[in-house]
């Protein structure tokens, strides 16, 4: 199994959105662990901020459909 990828937080979500096109999905708290998706690739990050300012891709997958919710996504990932 692959370890998190971590990295200053500023850089791994710029990162996010140059390379796959996601971002943040609406509607999610202020918790530590927030899911970033495109709905044009389907694709979908878990991102886990640390309070010494780095972040960490915690889980990665595919199948993210535009409007979906994230208690959705974690249903989709396991099919």
């Amino acid at each position: 199994m692959a370890s998190d990828v971590c990295m200053p937080a500023q850089e791994l979500k710029a990162s996010l959105v140059d390379w796959y096109g996601e971002t943040p999905v609406e509607g999610q708290d202020d918790s530590a662990v927030q899911i970033w998706a495109s709905d044009n690739t389907g694709t979908w990050s878990a991102v886990k901020t640390l309070s010494n300012g780095m972040a960490c891709v915690t889980a990665q997958g595919q199948n993210w459909m535009a409007g979906m919710k994230t208690d959705q996504m974690v249903v989709a990932s396991a099919e």
